[in-house]
């Protein structure tokens, strides 16, 4: 495998189309967390003539454990652009393999540059072999995968969300240009990255908050009353009310106005 990939560049052009990703994106209110990473998603597609793209939230777990691999690393949650059952399950089964068989070297390269903002094309951390190993080979077989662009934000020393563009079919490889563009629209949105990872409670712990808890969570954002929200979900008032306490206690505040000191960026941590 190659040495550690290259960081972002250092001189950014900020173009009046990324200039209006971000104004569209900041329309979205904290409960449309869903909806406004899918909006992200698609725009940076669309700047790079990408196919798809992820987001996806990783954890330090266990810094101090010098056999680890991936040093404490692991990724958490994944956010598809076209979320397909298929393509869910795949996704699904590679995050279990880490454990089960142990870390494919380009996520080892990967977590090495923990820690700071970063931009690289999957021949950046690989060589010519790697495109012959089954991590490849399956990936290419499942969805086609020509190239692979990753954008990595940092937003304490134990959570990072990494972004994945990819091409595939007859596309060809991604340029330098390509990961400019994606560094010049990504570099300025950490506060986003910060928000989507709290909508999925990554900085609790190891496990993020279930489904139904997260559903619970985005109204709560919103100005529903409890009763209300029971009536949008289709929950008895008293499963909401177990639910709202759990999540206060999960993101450790006393009310609706500390997790809005959340998303205002006040007392992020990872346990």
């Amino acid at each position: 495998m190659k040495s550690d990939p290259p960081t972002a560049p250092n001189s950014l052009q900020i173009t009046p189309q990324i200039c209006q990703i971000w104004d569209q994106l900041a329309q979205f209110d904290a409960a449309r967390s869903d909806e406004a990473l899918d909006y992200l998603l698609e725009s940076l597609c669309q700047l790079v003539e990408g196919t798809s793209a992820s987001w996806i939230g990783a954890l330090r777990l266990n810094a101090h454990e010098p056999n680890d691999p991936l040093l404490g690393w692991r990724p958490r949650i994944t956010h598809l652009m076209d979320s397909k059952p298929s393509t869910n399950a795949f996704i699904k089964n590679k995050m279990q393999e880490i454990d089960k068989t142990g870390p494919d070297p380009s996520l080892q390269t990967q977590v090495r540059m923990a820690g700071k903002f970063r931009v690289y094309l999957q021949d950046d951390i690989v060589d010519k072999t790697w495109y012959q190993g089954d991590y490849y080979l399956t990936q290419k077989e499942h969805n086609g995968l020509v190239d692979r662009l990753y954008v990595v934000t940092p937003l304490n020393e134990d959570m990072e969300c990494y972004i994945t563009v990819d091409r595939v079919g007859t596309q060809p490889p991604f340029c330098r240009s390509d990961c400019q563009q994606a560094a010049a629209l990504l570099r300025g949105l950490s506060w986003f990255q910060r928000q989507v990872a709290l909508s999925y409670g990554l900085h609790i712990g190891a496990v993020a908050i279930t489904p139904t808890e997260r559903r619970v969570l985005q109204q709560l954002l919103t100005d529903s009353s409890e009763r209300e929200i029971a009536d949008e979900l289709g929950l008895a008032y008293t499963t909401v009310h177990s639910y709202v306490t759990s999540i206060y206690r999960k993101f450790d505040v006393n009310g609706r106005a500390g997790l809005t000191a959340l998303w205002l960026g006040k007392g992020l941590t990872v346990c």
